[in-house]
């Protein structure tokens, strides 16, 4: 399979060309969404390797979503006005800690490398769940759409990715099959409890979607 580096660095090029082409064909007008378009894919593009335990997607990811938490919390409070230390700091501090240790351990022990967060429905919902929180934050829909699929592109490149490296060996160009040929870009696992729990949230995030009417131009929905 490929590494880090290798993703981060096809990353960096599939969002280099997506932005490029937001601009040539002006799917957006606004320069800071053809940033963001560039900085999703590079996201999307190690999204799938969040079930390496302790490993530097995990720690990127858990490490940004525990400080976002807390320090959400930290001005939910000053905003209300209370300035007491336990709602400032102490309480800040235990998100952090729940969120970076405790969740982040029930994450590592509930998933698998190369399980479901290698295939094409997880890869979905990482995009559905962009477009979610993005429409929920009051994004127009074209801007949302761009973002959400570089999401997803992202996703797809890293199981591409690991796919390639599982069968050719790039140092002499030569075919070979290695056990982990096939599981990156499949739709079900050997789990039916995780193939199961995909499918249930990709199915919840469509109907959420649908509720806030962000598939409203297509008519089968």
């Amino acid at each position: 399979m490929a590494n880090f580096k290798t993703h981060i660095s096809w990353g960096v090029v599939i969002g280099i060309a997506l932005a490029i082409i937001c601009a040539v064909y002006s799917l957006t007008t606004s320069f800071d969404v053809i940033f963001w378009v560039f900085l999703f894919t590079v996201v999307g593009s190690f999204l799938p390797d969040l079930d390496v335990d302790d490993g530097i997607p995990f720690k990127i990811v858990f490490g940004l979503l525990s400080s976002g938490l807390a320090m959400l919390v930290c001005f939910y409070f000053f905003d209300q006005g209370n300035k007491n230390f336990k709602y400032l700091l102490l309480l800040p501090i235990g998100v952090f800690l729940v969120i970076r240790f405790l969740v982040g351990y029930v994450f590592m022990q509930l998933t698998h490398h190369r399980g479901m967060f290698h295939s094409i429905p997880t890869a979905l919902v990482f995009g559905l769940m962009v477009m979610w929180i993005l429409k929920k934050s009051g994004m127009q829909d074209g801007d949302n759409l761009i973002l959400s699929a570089a999401v997803f592109v992202g996703c797809i490149v890293h199981l591409l990715l690991d796919e390639l490296y599982s069968s050719i060996a790039f140092n002499n160009l030569k075919f070979r099959s290695k056990k982990s040929l096939g599981t990156a870009l499949k739709i079900f696992s050997s789990s039916h409890i995780s193939t199961f729990l995909v499918y249930f949230i990709l199915v919840v995030l469509i109907f959420a979607l649908h509720n806030l009417e962000m598939f409203s131009r297509f008519e089968f929905l």
